[in-house]
């Protein structure tokens, strides 16, 4: 028996990595897990249906929201370790604009005519989230400047 073992978890894909961050999860995979050009780990599972971990540009893993730095393919679970069941869904990052739907939601429920009709323009400009990401950044900080 094959475990997977996900280590070195930051919450935050850019943070400055000083200590050994979070443990991640142990995976049971039958018999193999395997990494096609350091894009993706792809492990068995019972029904032979391929479980799948993407890793990114920067290297890391996504799980259940954290990013891990480090993983280990093993035969023994490491002692205080506990074996979970892959969740295809949870390895599926959000898309980016998801996580900045609070943030404009707090805006618009500032009750403030200045924020909530700028907001409203971002938006507006950031109908494509993926690809307008980085101006939806620039402009909340322009927006924020102005406050």
């Amino acid at each position: 028996m094959l475990y997977l073992y996900l280590f070195h978890g930051r919450l935050d894909p850019k943070a400055d990595m000083n200590e050994w961050g979070q443990t991640g999860p142990i995976f049971k995979t039958y018999r193999y897990a395997h990494t096609t050009y350091a894009n993706d780990i792809k492990l068995d599972g019972p029904d032979t249906k391929f479980r799948q971990l993407i890793i990114d540009d920067n290297g890391l893993i996504y799980y259940d929201g954290v990013y891990y730095g480090d993983w280990s393919i093993t035969t023994e679970i490491p002692n205080g370790h506990e074996v979970i069941e892959f969740d295809q869904a949870k390895a599926e990052k959000p898309p980016k604009c998801i996580k900045y739907q609070e943030v404009v939601q707090w805006f618009l429920e500032a009750n403030d005519i200045d924020i909530t009709r700028l907001m409203a323009e971002i938006v507006q400009e950031t109908n494509e989230c993926e690809n307008d990401y980085q101006a939806f950044v620039e402009a909340v900080h322009e927006g924020l400047n102005q406050v």
